[in-house]
């Protein structure tokens, strides 16, 4: 009993002693944790790993203990994802949508680089077929891919300047 009460999770604050909010799908009166020796209960880490894939779980509990503000978002989305969990018979898939996810958990940011290159292929005149030729426009490419199979690749009108 000693250990139950010692034992408290970091993101939700609740202790061993404490109800268990899902007792179809865990075991026992009390909140279980994750181990014995463990500081994440299981309900937060099933919250955590359902709706918050996103943010790290240093960074969650870091949120959580910055004010109770957060506290109190985070305690309510999460008791909103218990019941979603106790009710279901199965796996519980697309919470997210169906729960309020705080805003700190929401946000992300990214930054990224993005590089771009175009080039060309120039094609000998006599590779090409005469009748897809037109004054200063290229329409198209005759290419042997396999000696009986021509294969003609179309570009649309005006597409490549000669």
């Amino acid at each position: 009993m000693e250990r139950l009460r010692r034992q408290v999770c970091t993101k939700c604050k609740r202790n061993g002693l404490s109800p268990n909010p899902c007792p179809r799908r865990h075991k026992g009166p009390y909140l279980v944790f994750t181990s014995s020796h463990s500081s994440e209960c299981l309900p937060c880490r099933n919250y955590c790993n359902s709706c918050c894939k996103t943010t790290s779980k240093q960074d969650i509990v870091d949120q959580v203990n910055s004010s109770e503000q957060k506290q109190k978002e985070y305690n309510e989305s999460r008791s909103q994802h218990e019941k979603l969990f106790d009710e279901s018979p199965g796996q519980l898939r697309g919470v997210r949508d169906k729960i309020d996810i705080p805003e700190f958990i929401n946000a992300i940011e990214e930054s990224s680089t993005e590089g771009r290159m175009c080039v060309g292929v120039f094609w000998p005149k006599d590779v090409t077929c005469a009748n897809l030729w037109q004054p200063d426009k290229l329409l198209g490419l005759l290419v042997r891919v396999v000696s009986t199979m021509p294969v003609i690749l179309h570009f649309p009108r005006g597409a490549i300047d000669s």
